[in-house]
């Protein structure tokens, strides 16, 4: 009997979302001017002579109204970083019989409020209750209308564009273990430091990034993910067959997150760091002068090369860049189960 290959606790490995899921769905219509791809779970599709949409998804484990707000900003800043506006949402659940009307209620009241905010519809969603759910999930699809000229996507990167990074690393990831503090590791750290990295969740949404960078005529831009930057960094390059040098020291990261991280015995650089987008250009100075005027941040942080290498420089030393690899984002998933609502 053939071996089964189990999977890992995670966001999906992208060789086996490669071979397992993109190379089995081959049909491609005209319709689909940008199909799904590494480091891509989204979709540019044209719905009419001169009109285009493009449709994004995330999934996370879990019901709380924090993973949830987190959930919403990443699906968004996905059809962001394809030159779509966010129009609406669907959002499915799963949860197991204990999960209350109560927390669902809660829960979808927060949810509208943040579409609310965004000018986004609610189009709809299930809800589906059993007992094998364990402690949830949720799903977020979002839909939205092309409104650049460029075709933006994650596989546009060339040779010879700076690199450049908005906001900072790891603010999922802080969020969560602020959240999420199962062995009470952080009870050592400043009350303040934990409440000022809890507000991280804050930053995730990347609608005024965007505009920026939109205006500025880029077309490679690539959301963070579960994957932890150094795993984006792989990904972004990876989509585009082009190599990349990063310096270390200059990629921004706060305070609060190596703290946090030193207390759990964690890489700031491997946790979900979602809410940041890395983007191509070939003059970095320019479009980071053009984020800080309108009051974003943004840092040049490395440049793109020709081959396939892709390194991270810190000093004299150099660390090769390795697809994702989930066993950090395992572990705080499974400390998130242990907080629903």
């Amino acid at each position: 009997m053939k071996k089964k290959h189990e999977l890992k606790e995670g966001t999906l490995a992208e060789r086996i979302r490669q071979r397992s899921i993109i190379k089995r769905n081959t049909y491609r219509s005209k319709r689909v001017q940008l199909a799904p791809g590494t480091g891509r779970a989204g979709s540019r599709v044209t719905v009419g002579k001169d009109s285009s949409v493009v449709v994004a998804t995330r999934t996370l484990p879990g019901l709380s109204v924090d993973l949830n707000r987190q959930l919403f900003y990443e699906a968004c800043n996905d059809v962001l970083c394809m030159g779509g506006i966010p129009m609406g949402y669907i959002h499915n659940l799963v949860g197991d019989p204990g999960y209350s009307e109560e927390s669902l209620r809660e829960l979808a009241k927060n949810m509208g409020e943040m579409a609310q905010k965004c000018d986004m519809d609610y189009l709809g969603g299930d809800v589906m209750v059993a007992s094998e759910a364990g402690d949830g999930c949720s799903t977020l699809v979002v839909m939205g209308k092309i409104v650049t000229e460029q075709c933006i996507n994650n596989q546009s990167l060339k040779p010879g564009m700076d690199l450049v990074m908005t906001k900072f690393v790891g603010i999922a990831g802080t969020v969560w273990l602020t959240e999420h503090d199962w062995q009470e590791k952080l009870q050592r750290l400043p009350d303040d430091m934990v409440q000022r990295a809890r507000e991280f969740g804050n930053d995730i949404n990347g609608h005024a990034e965007a505009q920026v960078a939109w205006e500025a005529g880029v077309t490679a831009m690539h959301h963070t993910t579960q994957r932890g930057i150094f795993g984006d960094l792989w990904a972004f390059a990876e989509a585009s067959g082009v190599g990349l040098t990063v310096d270390l020291k200059v990629i921004p990261i706060r305070q609060e997150t190596i703290e946090i991280c030193e207390a759990y015995d964690l890489n700031p650089y491997m946790i979900p760091a979602g809410g940041a987008f890395l983007i191509g250009t070939y003059d970095g100075k320019e479009l980071v002068k053009k984020m800080q005027k309108q009051g974003c941040m943004a840092t040049v942080i490395g440049k793109i090369t020709e081959g396939a290498q892709r390194v991270v420089v810190h000093g004299e030393e150099e660390r090769a860049l390795l697809p994702h690899n989930n066993e950090i984002e395992g572990n705080i998933y499974r400390a998130c189960r242990k907080d629903v609502i």
